[in-house]
């Protein structure tokens, strides 16, 4: 990979999302030639810790050494996290490379807009084509390399390892995703797009409460986003009783998606690593939503069925 970071010895990296620090930890894990100093803080502390252990020294800041050791400088590109964009500031300063690993398909620019003012990287990793053919519509002057999506190779990895699963369709992974939070960052509005989360859910439950929409009797599986925690679903989980929901205690997406036979969500990229993984994929973004605009090989949208329900009566 030609890169501004190709002979780095000593590189600077940053995280702050899940999303995001999946895709920079598992990158690094990959390549553990330089020496890496990494500043993490909110769920990517656990990530980092999950996925690199102790072998990086780890920190909530940079300390100036860090900054003036570093050859090169990694982040990713979190929503609403001044964490990566103020260190991409400060080694932009300090003249050193700077490089953004985008994690998704969407909502780019609003990620290097912070204050009221927009700063790009020296140079834009994607994971895919799908993203380079987004990233260079939007940054055409910029930098693009195509990096590769070496968390989902490594997930790839490890369940060929493990083996072909004992899946069902009676089995649904429900994940969850703070849409209104990411809504209120970029437009001011957590309803920006005429739904939230708690709309997506509703739709979801409403659908497994209909016999045969998604597997009458279904065993259903709950995954909070690593920044929400299950209480935040409580009342509305409560108010479909008859429905069998656990709480995924523990357990990584990749044996989530293991369990499970089919996988709902609206646009997050667990949905996306189901997909690579050979779940059945369903998106639960109401009818007053978008389209999930994730590079999948099929998705099934609740709307649809419920429409189709509509049109037979």
């Amino acid at each position: 990979m030609n890169s501004l970071i190709s002979k780095a010895k000593n590189v600077l990296v940053a995280a702050h999302d899940a999303g995001g620090a999946e895709l920079v930890s598992a990158w690094v894990k990959a390549h553990p030639g330089p020496d890496y100093r990494c500043v993490v803080d909110g769920p990517a502390r656990a990530v980092f810790a999950r996925r690199l252990g102790e072998r990086f020294a780890c920190a909530t800041s940079a300390p100036p050494a860090w900054i003036d050791a570093a050859e090169a400088v990694l982040t990713a590109t979190s929503y609403g996290s001044a964490l990566e964009d103020g260190l991409r500031r400060t080694a932009r300063a300090a003249c050193k490379p700077v490089i953004a690993y985008l994690d998704h398909w969407v909502n780019y620019a609003p990620r290097f807009d912070h204050g009221g003012e927009r700063m790009l990287p020296d140079e834009l990793w994607v994971a895919d084509e799908t993203a380079a053919l987004v990233a260079r519509a939007l940054f055409p002057a910029t930098r693009l390399v195509l990096a590769g999506n070496p968390y989902v190779a490594e997930l790839r990895a490890e369940a060929a390892r493990l083996g072909e699963p004992r899946r069902s369709s009676s089995r649904i992974l429900y994940v969850s995703e703070p849409v209104g939070r990411a809504n209120l960052w970029m437009h001011g509005e957590a309803r920006h797009d005429a739904y939230d989360e708690f709309d997506a859910l509703r739709l979801f439950l409403s659908r497994c409460e209909q016999p045969g929409a998604l597997g009458e009797g279904a065993e259903i599986r709950f995954r909070a986003h690593p920044s929400e925690t299950r209480e935040k679903y409580a009342s509305l989980l409560a108010a479909f009783p008859t429905l069998a929901v656990t709480f995924s205690n523990g357990t990584t997406l990749l044996e989530d998606c293991r369990w499970a036979g089919r996988v709902c969500g609206c646009s997050s990229m667990a949905l996306y690593v189901a997909d690579a993984l050979g779940c059945e994929v369903f998106c639960s973004i109401p009818a007053s939503g978008a389209a999930c605009l994730l590079p999948l090989r099929k998705i099934t949208y609740l709307r649809d069925q419920v429409a189709a329900d509509c049109a037979s009566f």
